[in-house]
């Protein structure tokens, strides 16, 4: 599967820099001093990797990403529905879980890359949001899956260069990665600190 991701990765990783070459307008014209609004699925990966992206976020282009912590799928994808999120971090496997209650319907795939590549497709088509970078993580039931930033198409008409930055942790970013990071914490500031750490090792940030 490692061989198999990391061939996925590049090619996908090529596609969004070519997109991000086009786009004609640079992070600090376009975010800075402004604010996302970032949904999650509540728990503690979850929680991990959301202050993976706000520390990011707010270090390369000075704008504050605020989560939103929502108790299931369905709950974070009627508020983008509705506009109230910008971005929102989610998995495969969650996704999958929920998919027919927020009206999209896509077929299981045994590889999380194949299941991964339907949502996206199907999410872009019905919902007008938009899967990027993946990374490997462990989804409901301990089942392997890709999480991923999936982002408004309205969001990029106020936040165009957005997309560049969050791809950018996706290669950092794995289930052991994932798990260390989240174990290592048990208060909020602990958890920025941790995130902070992490970037700083990787020059992210």
């Amino acid at each position: 599967m490692k061989k198999s991701f990391f061939f996925f990765f590049l090619v996908f990783a090529l596609a969004s820099s070519l997109l991000a070459a086009f786009s004609g307008v640079g992070v600090s014209q376009a975010c800075v001093g402004r604010i996302l609004r970032m949904g999650v699925v509540d728990g503690r990966s979850s929680r991990a990797v959301a202050e993976l992206y706000i520390v990011l976020i707010a270090e390369r282009t000075g704008t504050t990403a605020k989560p939103v912590f929502f108790k299931n799928d369905q709950l974070m994808y009627q508020a983008a529905a509705k506009g109230q999120l910008d971005f929102l971090i989610d998995d495969t496997e969650q996704a999958m879980a929920e998919a027919d209650a927020i009206g999209v319907r896509v077929g299981r795939s045994s590889a999380p890359e194949k299941t991964y590549l339907a949502l996206k497709g199907a999410f872009e088509q019905r919902l007008g949001l938009i899967w990027l970078a993946p990374f490997p993580m462990r989804g409901l039931n301990g089942r392997s899956a890709l999480g991923a930033p999936v982002i408004r198409q309205k969001a990029l008409q106020n936040f165009p260069a957005l997309p560049r930055v969050l791809n950018m942790l996706a290669r950092f970013l794995n289930t052991g990665s994932v798990e260390r990071l989240a174990a290592q914490t048990s208060s909020e500031a602990g958890l920025k600190r941790a995130a902070e750490n992490f970037l700083k090792e990787r020059r992210l940030i």
